[in-house]
């Protein structure tokens, strides 16, 4: 596999921003490709003062992925800590990164996004579901309609 060393093997003829994206990516992959399973992740930019109230709030979100029931269609929006919204029909965990899938790629063209739980905001659910069918992810209690 090629890194990012051999510029003019990955980017011939491309030069600039294309090519310095185009050249992370692959490392980026190269590295999650040796690290799977990962016990840990640590992206630049997240603030690490609340280690228990976050490790509490990773495990939430893995429990919710990993205990995704069958009755509710693996697809919505992931809202991320960059305010950006990533639809999904699907995904596969690896410790604390998600694959998510796209059914129509991006304004890049990609249609696959790796990226870690810690990243999350938010997980918007499109299709109309009753809301007991969440107690499978570890939620608890019914709101009473008020």
């Amino acid at each position: 596999m090629p890194v990012a060393s051999d510029r003019a093997e990955l980017s011939p003829g491309v030069t600039g921003m294309a090519s310095e994206n185009a050249i992370r990516s692959l490392q980026i992959l190269t590295t999650l490709s040796r690290l799977c399973p990962i016990q840990r992740v640590h992206f630049r930019g997240r603030d690490d003062s609340d280690t228990s109230k976050g490790s509490s709030r990773m495990k939430d979100l893995r429990r919710i992925f990993a205990e995704w029931p069958v009755s509710i269609p693996r697809q919505g929006i992931i809202v991320t800590s960059f305010g950006e919204s990533i639809p999904f029909c699907n995904y596969m965990l690896c410790g604390e990164l998600i694959l998510l899938e796209r059914k129509t790629p991006d304004a890049s063209g990609g249609r696959r996004v790796i990226m870690g739980l810690e990243g999350i905001q938010a997980i918007k659910i499109l299709d109309a579901v009753e809301l007991p069918r969440f107690t499978a992810m570890g939620f608890q209690g019914l709101l009473d309609g008020r």
